[in-house]
C-alpha cells in the first residue's frame, strides 16, 4: 500500500513539472513507465499516427531505490522525446 502512494504522489510531482512519461506500476514487484513514443518499425500508432502509446518495462524493482531510479528513467526519456531524440 505504501509504495502506491509513493507512486502518486511521483507521478503527480512528474505532472506538476510537465513531464509526459507516467510511472506505472505493472505487478507487485515491477515498476514501469507508460507514455506516448514514437512507433517501433512495422508498429503504426493510432488513425495512421506515428506514435504510440507504450510500457515499458525496466527491471526495477517496486521499493524505495526502484521508484528514484524509474523518476530518473523518465525524466531522461522526457528529455529525449523533447529533443527529438529518442529511438
Amino acid at each position: 500500500m505504501r509504495i502506491k502512494h509513493s507512486f502518486k504522489r511521483s507521478n503527480t510531482a512528474l505532472i506538476l513539472d510537465k513531464v509526459k512519461v507516467k510511472l506505472k506500476l505493472t505487478s507487485y514487484k515491477s515498476p514501469g513507465l507508460q507514455g506516448t513514443f514514437p512507433c517501433k518499425p512495422g508498429d503504426l500508432g493510432k488513425n495512421g499516427s506515428v506514435n504510440r502509446q507504450y510500457t515499458l518495462s525496466l527491471g526495477f524493482t517496486a521499493n524505495d531505490v526502484g521508484l528514484t531510479g524509474v523518476i530518473t528513467k523518465a525524466r531522461e526519456l522526457d528529455l529525449l522525446l523533447i529533443t527529438r531524440q529518442f529511438q
